[in-house]
């Protein structure tokens, strides 16, 4: 046998070995998408898993505080490769199942969501949630705006009054009229 092959077989060899034992674990991870949103606005959240088939459950958030999170939307996802390399055919299956999240912030300020945990063939799996950035409305000296209600509390169908007070200054200069 001529050096040449003996290396192909140590490097093919070497490569299945670092390859079988990564190929077969399960990971997780989160994605945010956009990292700044304005306060009202919504956000996606991705949490996927990589190398495994789908949990009977879905992806639990550690800091589900100060946001609204909407139900999640199950993504499953059967990746087949078949490339033919120096005429050997090999077959690569990868699966992914992905939940995506509508997230809208209640204040103003970072969002951390923290982490996202899932139970995996016996396994917890966990990733860092990336933090996102909420802008709230400037201040304005030149408006107020108010709501307010007659009453704090109100039976099903009673009447009730609803105040909207919108107050605005002024525009100095040449934008006075």
């Amino acid at each position: 046998m001529d050096l040449f092959r003996r290396i192909d077989i140590l490097l093919s060899t070497l490569a299945l070995a670092i390859a079988a034992p990564l190929a077969g674990a399960a990971t997780l991870r989160a994605e945010v998408s956009p990292d700044t949103v304005y306060l009202g606005d919504a956000f996606t959240l991705a949490v996927t898993l990589d190398a495994a088939a789908a949990p009977a459950s879905a992806p639990s958030i550690a800091n589900a505080s100060g946001c609204a999170i909407s139900a999640p939307q199950l993504l499953n996802q059967s990746i087949r490769r078949a490339p033919i390399i120096n005429g050997k055919r090999t077959e690569d299956v990868v699966e992914r199942v992905s939940w995506i999240y509508a997230v809208r912030p209640e204040t103003a300020g970072v969002l951390a969501l923290g982490e996202a945990s899932l139970e995996v063939d016996g396994r917890r799996l966990t990733t860092r949630i990336p933090d996102v950035k909420v802008v709230g409305p400037e201040p304005q000296p030149w408006a107020r705006v108010a709501l307010s209600a007659s009453r704090a509390v109100v039976l099903l169908e009673e009447t009730f009054d609803v105040v909207l007070d919108v107050t605005l200054a002024r525009l100095p200069g040449d934008h006075a009229a």
